[in-house]
């Protein structure tokens, strides 16, 4: 702050001022101000007189009162801070300034908080009042992570919160509600379970590791990790140093994987890319070997990710001489050559296979006399301070007597010396774990020679079974692991005894440890034993464990399609897989007759096998679902008919409004297969809308056809004039609507309903003819766009009348038609179900080819639709197919009960 408080060059006396102001020091807003009184040398206030109080980069001017106080309201964050008061002076009075401390002390305290997820350190904050109290029982507001919670105080005015997020940072806010000060502390999770995104070439070394660590961060050994890749769950346990590895062998994709630590619950997710194949790249060098020198000559195999290629092969031609040899785990080819003296140039090629690229390198080498000799060594366990083993031969392949030998482990390098028969005997005195040791050799007259091998050291004689697998599936093949170490070495060739439900079983470990065994229990918990009996080298260990095995959940197949088809119909054979849910992408077996079809359920957990080709027929049908880890297998068996003529069709008229009402795979269970869905559901519910509930129906065998009015739309059209004239723009529309339903795609048929004249037909001399054009002119559109597309029409039951009524000739319609639909509503006329049969027999005899279905009404009458009862519609039902139906369709949903059309009799 600059204040101008005088001229330094005035040369007026003026007195001297006093500024009386005292250290603050105060709660956050607990309403103290800072105060500050003016008076000259007699101790007189000076009223009227401005002070600049000026705090925190702020300035803030007051006016004295009578007692020459002036003072500001302290308003400021918790902090200590500098005022400086200033009377900047008048014609009477010299300036003066002074200086104070405001401390603002905080009304919440808290400590940052760095925690493992989930142990038990918990964030705690004190709350006090304006006055410096804690306050007591008093509710109070945490906010983290976008949540806020409150929490209430104890006694001594600590609020604790709960810190059990994901691993993270985060900042946590604290809330005073008696003044409003918010106070932040940082709060840093640290992970149990961590990892890192994999990028590999398919099947290449690189596998995916985290590390496991308890709750207080120790990273915990021989532990049990979780996996999930692709939809599968792996357990893997890890090493002494919590560090457990899942080998990555999937298809070129990319894929999410999650670890579990089953300690405490955390997950960790990362990205997994797997490249399906990769160019290569081979380095190598020029070589000068002199003859003492260790002429191993070498090539690296890079791939695109610059990662060294293991277990490829590398070959080099030296002159007309071919050798070869694997990349080791760093892509690293070693070639241990005895060549001449001489200069040589070297080739080195990778052949190109299905996952890496072709490459190759060139290099030269010289080389300066000397033979070499021969080191014979293997990979051994060993115990600390225990000799380990090698042989040496001389250029003769002859054993190589009181030779100094040497051995490169760890950081040591220790040497021995070979005895009449060519061995020398190293003690090893390095601490436990696994090595790569190199033996070398560089004796007089002799060129460098070496070998490696691996060593795994141990400290003790210790062995502990480590059981891995606590969770298997009833009847699905699953293993149980369990492994074998030696002071947290894997012991190899050892045999093992498991105890199962009473039965021993001895399994030899593989080379990393590991017995296993195939379970196949049913489901429930047992208690596992395995015992290792020792022997001179190893002490003797046992454990136990609780392997639950988990019954897998029941599967069931159902067939959603009838049993006699029409061939060429389009429609196929379709098979539904549920357990506790649809299950999709798994493979079905069918198969029909003699051929056999592997198929994957759809989204629907569905297949569809198309059965067009087949002949006329009938086919056993067997169905299966071989099961998989979670689910169990399930299959079944059915009959398959194939007719040429258009099969059994039973049914309902459905309005558009009650299209998402139908239960349809209760429909399809009572026999229901066909629809007749009202076309004004695709003008309510759009195309795609309209396709899909199709397909949904077509999946449970149910054919769909667009319930088309033709004639009457809340008012009479004629189809031809009184002049008798056809009415073309009425038979154009309703043709090119009836095209559009054909192309949709599921959709089976199209029906045509009010195919007539209102009652008056007489008064128009070519009512039939226009009819039985458009109908004619309809199939022929349809059949156009899909000549599977089946075309019907409801038809009034009246032989005697409808062609002077309603203008319907029926001997001429049926020869177009692929069926009909007689309106056979017995209550509207006041007839019986005897009647139902007579009149359906009469339209079957006089048919000129159509197909009759009788269209029957489910309640009493237009004027009465209380619904009729099952049995009754059930009756009326086989009353049609007695009379010769191969059909029934019942007016309408929403005012029927629903019968069961697989216990009629057909005829």
């Amino acid at each position: 702050m600059s204040l101008v408080c005088a001229d330094e060059n005035a040369t007026s006396t003026l007195e001297d001022v006093n500024i009386d102001a005292n250290d603050v020091s105060m709660y956050y807003k607990n309403g103290t101000r800072l105060s500050a009184e003016l008076y000259d040398l007699n101790d007189n206030p000076l009223p009227d007189c401005d002070l600049v109080f000026s705090i925190n980069n702020q300035n803030y001017t007051r006016t004295t009162n009578d007692d020459g106080k002036a003072s500001i309201a302290i308003n400021l964050i918790p902090g200590k801070y500098l005022a400086n008061i200033y009377f900047l002076g008048n014609d009477q009075y010299s300036p003066l300034n002074k200086s104070v401390n405001v401390n603002v002390l905080p009304t919440i305290s808290g400590n940052d908080l760095v925690k493992y997820y989930k142990n038990d350190s918990q964030y705690f904050a004190t709350f006090l009042g304006s006055d410096g109290e804690v306050l007591d029982n008093e509710e109070v507001t945490f906010n983290i992570n976008g949540v806020f919670y409150t929490r209430h105080t104890n006694q001594n005015g600590v609020a604790k919160l709960n810190i059990n997020l994901n691993s993270g940072n985060y900042i946590l806010t604290a809330y005073n509600p008696k003044d409003g000060y918010s106070f932040s502390n940082n709060i840093h999770v640290l992970p149990t379970i961590n990892g890192s995104n994999l990028n590999k070439i398919y099947k290449d070394s690189h596998q995916y590791w985290v590390t496991v660590r308890d709750y207080s961060g120790n990273r915990m050994g021989f532990t049990n990790v979780e996996f999930n890749v692709n939809g599968v769950f792996y357990t893997r346990l890890a090493d002494k140093n919590g560090n457990a590895k899942l080998n990555i062998n999937l298809p070129a994709g990319k894929y999410i994987i999650t670890a579990n630590n089953l300690l405490t619950g955390e997950l960790t997710s990362n990205t997994i890319v797997v490249n399906a194949n990769s160019e290569t790249k081979l380095t190598t060098q020029n070589y000068v070997f002199q003859q003492n020198d260790d002429d191993t000559i070498k090539a690296r195999l890079t791939n695109k990710l610059n990662y060294g290629v293991s277990g490829e092969t590398i070959n080099l031609a030296i002159g007309n001489n071919k050798y070869s040899t694997v990349t080791d785990d760093d892509g690293v080819a070693c070639f241990n050559l005895n060549l001449k003296q001489g200069n040589y140039s070297l080739t080195f090629t990778h052949d190109a296979n299905s996952v890496y690229g072709a490459s190759s390198a060139k290099s030269t080498v010289e080389t300066y006399g000397g033979i070499k000799a021969k080191i014979v060594c293997e990979d051994a366990l060993i115990l600390m301070n225990n000799d380990y083993e090698i042989k040496l031969y001389d250029k003769n392949n002859k054993e190589f007597a009181n030779q100094t030998v040497y051995m490169e482990i760890g950081s040591k390098v220790l040497s021995a010396v070979t005895d009449d028969n060519g061995v020398a005997k190293f003690n090893v005195d390095v601490s436990g774990g696994i090595y790569n040791a190199r033996i070398f050799y560089n004796g007089t007259g002799y060129k460098f020679t070496s070998n490696f091998s691996k060593i795994s050291v141990i400290e003790n004689t210790k062995t502990l079974i480590v059981p891995m697998t606590f969770q298997v599936n009833e009847g699905c093949g699953d293993q149980l692991f369990a492994c074998l170490y030696v002071d947290s070495i894997v012991l190899p060739n050892e045999k093992v005894i498991i105890e199962i439900n009473g039965v021993n079983y001895t399994r030899e470990t593989n080379e990393n440890g590991l017995v296993n065994i195939t379970i196949n229990l049913n489901a429930g918990k047992y208690s596992i034993k395995y015992y290792y009996a020792g022997n001179d080298e190893f002490l003797p260990c046992s454990n136990s464990s609780i392997l639950t095995v988990n019954s897998r959940v029941k599967t069931t197949l159902t067939v959603l399609t009838g049993s006699t088809f029409h061939k060429n119909s389009g429609i196929t054979y379709n098979l539904e897989l549920k357990a506790d849910k649809v299950l999709s992408n798994r493979e079905i077996t069918v198969k029909i007759g003699s051929k056999t079809y592997n198929q994957k359920t759809d989204s629907d957990g569905v297949v569809h096998i198309d059965i067009d080709d087949y002949a006329e027929g009938s086919y056993d049908v067997q169905y299966s679902f071989a099961g998989d880890k979670t689910y169990a297998p399930s299959s079944g068996s059915a009959k398959l008919a194939i007719t040429s003529q258009i099969a059994y069709g039973y049914g309902y008229w459905v309005l558009y409004c009650n299209m998402y009402d139908l239960n349809l795979a209760s429909l399809a269970s009572q026999g229901t297969q066909h629809i007749f869905l009202h076309s004004y559901a695709f003008t309510a519910y759009g195309e795609s809308s309209v396709a899909s509930w199709i397909r949904q129906a077509n999946n449970y065998g149910i054919k769909v056809h667009i319930w088309m009015q033709i004639a009457y739309d809340g008012g009479w059209h004629g189809i031809s004039n009184k002049d008798g004239t056809y009415n073309y723009d009425l038979i154009n529309s309703k043709v090119n609507q009836a095209k559009y339903y054909a192309s949709v795609a599921g959709v089976s048929g199209v029906h045509f309903d009010y195919l007539r004249f209102g009652g008056t037909a007489y008064n128009f001399p070519k009512a039939a003819e226009s009819i039985n054009y458009f109908v004619k002119t309809a199939v022929d559109a349809v059949k156009s766009i899909n000549p599977n597309c089946l075309v019907s029409a409801a038809l009034m039951p009246e032989p005697n009348n409808m062609l002077y009524y309603d203008g319907q000739d029926y001997s001429t319609l049926t020869k177009y038609l692929d069926f009909v639909l007689p309106m056979i509503y017995k209550g509207n006329y006041n007839q019986g179900t005897a009647w139902i049969k007579s009149t359906t027999k009469w339209f079957v005899d006089n048919s000129n080819g159509a197909q009759v279905w009788s269209g029957l009404q489910a309640y009493r009458s237009d004027d009465d639709i209380t619904r009729l009862s099952v049995s009754e519609l059930t009756g009326d039902a086989q009353a049609s197919l007695d009379g010769g139906a191969r059909g029934v369709v019942m007016f309408r949903w929403g005012v029927t009960n629903f019968i069961n059309f697989n216990s009629l009799k057909m005829s």
